[in-house]
């Protein structure tokens, strides 16, 4: 995210896409790409990462911070 942040977007992508494959089950893995896609405005896959990982919480905590992030992606 600090590199999407600081306008390094090709390599968040490419950070990120390599955490993706490296992690395909991993909450915190769609979390995150959710939230990138997000910050980019791309909206279809924001929210088809934010789902996976509502769908892959293993807690309240975890269910909590996709239930937001939804939220977030549709607010904008």
């Amino acid at each position: 995210m600090a590199l999407c942040v600081n306008f390094e977007v090709q390599t968040a992508m490419e950070s990120s896409k390599r955490a993706y494959a490296w992690r395909r089950n991993s909450f915190i893995a769609h979390l995150k790409m959710g939230e990138l896609w997000m910050r980019l405005r791309v909206c279809e896959k924001a929210k088809e990462h934010t789902h996976q990982a509502a769908l892959l919480a293993q807690n309240l905590a975890q269910s909590e911070l996709a239930r937001r992030q939804a939220a977030t992606d549709t607010n904008r």
